[in-house]
């Protein structure tokens, strides 16, 4: 077939293509009110033309068909779409450029259609674009890069409207289905979502709740601000739900909030007086802390100096107690015992008290049990008077496994008390101090015939074997073995 039979043929579907055209330019309100374009036979008439040409076997026809059609689509878009939307701004050129979209589809969907036979045989034999990626090059080249700034600017003017709390006075799914467009754009070459909205998007983010974070650490406690944060979080990731941003936007959205909200405010906000994390401690607010957990987790490195502050805050209230049973002995003159039940029971609480809260508020992170074991390592084995800590934790530990005690334990209650016995056990660097006045008081024990009962004294020789491997407890074992 010569080239003349080509324009003769395709003289027969032009009227079409200009039939389509003119659908297009009438919009959108006029084009959803019409079910279907073309006729079955109307559009069969113009794809039977383009399969004849498409079947020849000169690869210039072809090529001429394939050409014909980037061109067509390119020509309506330079002369229909791109003057109208240049001339607008703001939100009239979100919706102006979403009806602009959804014509295009319109238009890409039909041209596909009519040439639809060279998409299976000539695109895919030469590797060349395919009909309908084809035709979202061209919009990307003829339309979307010369307006995409433009756009990007009056998308993220809505958002900050929103974040203000402000009217947008646009509907929703506009900015949705402009997500979507951008998201269209992005090829093997070209990743325009990232660049051209979601970058803008994060930045924009970045700069608003820094403003944000001045004004609230100038009127806002520390649980104030982290309540505050915590529902911007929440507002940026539904929003990339809202607009429909890729699902991986969300990780950096919550990133971006997390460093400009608590990353950089970090030491001011954890060393507040009245409700810094002393204070928060100090008042037992389990809520406010465990808000604080879950926040600064997110940000790098935002666990460290909360765990160092909850170290130094342990260890004054271990010196408390340590200067309390200092001042007791000092009324006593030397008459010092070698029991101290108060004492060793005031430990206990304080250890099972942030054993919990490091536990359940702060989720057993590593930075946290390190520096608990580091805080009571600094306190349990800080002696005061003649008797060590060691002593009179074992002593203790005698008090509650042998009869006759004032206070009387059922068997889950003494369970209970050994657990926390050897966890502040653990913190000793004078074991083998422990271990000699447990094995004297183990023996009396038997001798005496005094012990609460076998059970309690198995239970306490296994936390003893678990905590420290069975050589520690071999000697209690042989013990037990040889009264029974």
């Amino acid at each position: 077939m010569e080239r003349e039979d080509f324009k003769d043929q395709w003289a027969k579907v032009e009227p079409t293509i200009t039939e389509l055209e003119r659908y297009l330019d009438q919009g959108m309100s006029a084009l959803s009110k019409k079910k279907k374009l073309f006729t079955n036979n109307e559009q069969m008439n113009a794809y039977t033309i383009t399969y004849k040409l498409a079947s020849e076997s000169d690869e210039t026809i072809k090529h001429a068909l394939y050409s014909r059609h980037r061109t067509i689509i390119q020509e309506y878009l330079q002369r229909s779409m791109l003057p109208v939307l240049s001339k607008k701004q703001g939100n009239a050129l979100l919706k102006e450029f979403v009806e602009r979209w959804e014509i295009f589809r319109i238009l890409n969907k039909w041209m596909e259609a009519f040439f639809k036979y060279l998409d299976k045989f000539y695109v895919t034999h030469n590797k060349l674009l395919t009909l309908s990626n084809q035709g979202l090059k061209a919009f990307r080249d003829e339309v979307f890069e010369k307006i995409k700034d433009a756009v990007t600017e009056a998308f993220l003017t809505v958002v900050n409207l929103e974040r203000r709390g402000e009217s947008t006075g646009i509907d929703q799914s506009i900015l949705m289905t402009c997500t979507s467009v951008y998201r269209a754009m992005d090829s093997a070459e070209v990743t325009v979502y990232t660049q051209s909205l979601e970058g803008p998007f994060l930045e924009d983010a970045s700069k608003f709740y820094a403003l944000q974070s001045q004004t609230w650490l100038s009127t806002d406690s520390t649980p104030e601000y982290l309540i505050k944060t915590e529902k911007a979080i929440e507002n940026e990731t539904r929003r990339v739900d809202a607009y429909m941003l890729a699902e991986y936007t969300k990780e950096k959205v919550r990133k971006v909030c997390a460093e400009t909200l608590l990353k950089s405010q970090e030491q001011v906000l954890l060393e507040k007086e009245n409700s810094g994390v002393n204070a928060l401690l100090r008042q037992n607010r389990k809520d406010d802390l465990s808000r604080m957990y879950r926040l600064f987790v997110q940000v790098d490195d935002g666990i460290p100096p909360i765990a160092l502050i909850m170290r130094a805050h342990i260890i004054d209230e271990g010196k408390v107690i340590l200067e309390k049973r200092e001042a007791e002995l000092n009324q006593l003159e030397g008459k010092e015992a070698s029991n101290d039940a108060a004492f060793i029971q005031s430990l206990l609480e304080l250890h099972e008290r942030y054993r919990k809260l490091v536990e359940e508020q702060f989720q057993n992170h590593r930075e946290f049990q390190k520096e608990l074991k580091y805080a009571f390592e600094a306190t349990v084995n800080t002696d005061i008077g003649k008797h060590t800590n060691a002593e009179l934790l074992s002593t203790y530990a005698d008090s509650v496994l042998k009869t006759g005690s004032e206070e009387k334990l059922t068997d889950s209650q003494i369970e209970d008390v050994l657990e926390k016995v050897v966890a502040l056990f653990s913190f000793l660097t004078e074991k083998d101090v422990f271990a000699d006045v447990y094995r004297n008081h183990l023996a009396k024990r038997l001798l005496n015939q005094r012990s609460v009962s076998p059970f309690a004294e198995k239970s306490m020789i296994q936390k003893l074997k678990l905590s420290c491997g069975a050589h520690f407890t071999a000697k209690f074992e042989g013990m037990l073995n040889d009264f029974a």
